[in-house]
């Protein structure tokens, strides 16, 4: 049980049932053996199964209080800095709970009472404060180290979640470098790139030689950053540019290139290998099957909070893209997004009025620190 679960599911209430009889049951057997013990040594005898049958509903109290904590806890947390209405609140709850399993263990005992001959039973209200006086503190403690010990577990399982959301991102961003190694070793474009590069080697020997040497940046680049969740919009872009030029070179004058990015955004931070998969995507989708030339447009802008980044192409649209638009890296992309941000994360696929397709990219607006 955490303080996140709210109202249990039907298949998990027996067995955080049997757990907490099994919590409970421990402290009622201590209990049922001090006693015994207490007793003996006084030449008191009392069976220990008697004292086991004592004790054992009033530990068993707790097992009916613990659910009703939790509740208290998450309708007033005490895990969000000192607030004097919660701590009110769970004074008064405490309290009340005190007074319950006070009377409680009045009136078992009341039922059990064996007194010797001559002697009348005291009123309940005597018994009772007399209970309550001597076990007050103790009622206190015990609801104190049962809402520390559900806040305990609550804070290990968000410990574990955010260990697994950990793992999973490094996951989904290892799969995301060896897509981009993939499409860079991919026989297509690979052969493409050697082809260029031949041809080149006559025609435009300067040109040979900067395509190697981009195609070796793009692969020193992916494993430089291997394992890093975020960079900045600048270092993206930078890595997007290299791999575009190739492009360029090898589409010639079919491949137009635009970027228009604020400035002002370059230090915000991006999760890495954002961009390249999906101008990949219009790439191939927009501009290789045309004989005409294509213009990919990449874009970054602040929408009131929010890093709004585009890729743009005047294409043929979702319905020209194999799968409708579910190309590579999509689905790596949406996932990582959700992965990183939330809800706040999201991945748009938008046909354009003149033509072609946006796809859009929204997350947080946050910069690297200084």
């Amino acid at each position: 049980m955490t303080l996140e679960s709210g109202t249990l599911p039907a298949r998990r209430r027996i067995p955080v049932l049997l757990l907490l009889l099994g919590v409970w049951t421990v402290p009622a057997l201590i209990s049922a053996a001090q006693s015994y013990f207490l007793l003996a040594a006084e030449n008191q005898r009392s069976p220990m199964f008697r004292q086991i049958l004592l004790q054992l509903p009033l530990w068993w109290y707790w097992v009916l209080a613990t659910p009703v904590i939790a509740w208290v806890l998450r309708r007033w947390p005490l895990d969000r800095g000192v607030r004097v209405p919660s701590i009110a609140v769970h004074a008064v709850v405490a309290t009340a709970s005190a007074l319950v399993h006070s009377a409680l263990i009045t009136w078992m005992s009341r039922m059990v009472a064996v007194l010797p001959a001559g002697e009348t039973m005291p009123a309940f209200r005597t018994w009772f404060m007399g209970y309550l006086r001597s076990r007050f503190q103790f009622e206190l403690l015990i609801y104190v180290l049962v809402a520390l010990g559900l806040m305990a577990v609550t804070w290990y399982r968000r410990l574990q979640e955010r260990d697994l959301a950990a793992s999973r991102l490094e996951a989904q961003l290892s799969d995301a470098e060896l897509r981009a190694l993939k499409m860079q070793l991919h026989p297509h474009f690979l052969f493409n790139t050697l082809h260029a590069i031949s041809v080149l080697i006559r025609q435009n020997p300067a040109a040979a030689q900067r395509t190697v040497t981009l195609l070796g940046d793009l692969l020193r680049s992916t494993l430089a950053t291997a394992g890093v969740q975020v960079v900045t919009l600048r270092e993206e872009l930078t890595f997007l540019r290299r791999y575009l030029e190739i492009e360029e070179i090898r589409f010639e004058d079919r491949l137009r290139v635009r970027f228009e990015i604020d400035p002002a955004l370059e230090e915000c931070l991006v999760p890495n290998l954002i961009l390249q998969p999906l101008v990949e995507n219009a790439v191939r989708h927009a501009v290789e099957p045309s004989l005409a030339a294509g213009v990919v447009t990449v874009r970054a802008r602040d929408d009131q909070g929010t890093l709004e980044l585009a890729v743009l192409d005047d294409g043929p649209g979702v319905a020209g893209g194999p799968g409708g638009g579910n190309g590579i890296g999509l689905a790596t992309t949406r996932a990582r997004l959700e992965g990183l941000y939330g809800e706040r994360g999201v991945l748009t696929l938008t046909p354009r009025d003149e033509g072609g397709l946006a796809v859009l990219v929204r997350i947080p607006l946050r910069r690297k620190a200084a």
